[in-house]
């Protein structure tokens, strides 16, 4: 039987896909080299961020189910920047009210 050993994420940026996730989860360090960025924990499976040419066409098909021990403060901590980055990437969510 296998285990998990790593998680790639496809992105445009890495950099700032590393920074959200490292805000996410605990941890975890990054470590930027010039071919890529890790992130890496001391048990959990290592996260890479893959610079892909092509941009998104549909939803992101991969989704984290993150645990934490007080959700409502996680959230609360989270949401912030969240909205910040749904506003960079859709400019009308500003306005409509959608995050």
């Amino acid at each position: 039987m296998g285990k998990l050993n790593c998680i790639i994420i496809d992105c445009k940026d890495a950099d700032r896909a590393s920074e959200s996730w490292s805000q996410a989860l605990a941890g975890y360090k990054v470590d930027k080299q010039e071919w890529g960025i890790t992130m890496k924990s001391e048990s959990d499976p290592l996260v890479y961020f893959e610079v892909v040419p092509e941009g998104k066409t549909v939803k992101n098909r991969l989704h984290l189910n993150i645990q934490a021990a007080d959700r409502p403060s996680e959230v609360n901590r989270l949401l912030p920047s969240a909205r910040r980055r749904s506003r960079r990437c859709h400019p009308a969510a500003a306005t409509s009210g959608r995050t």
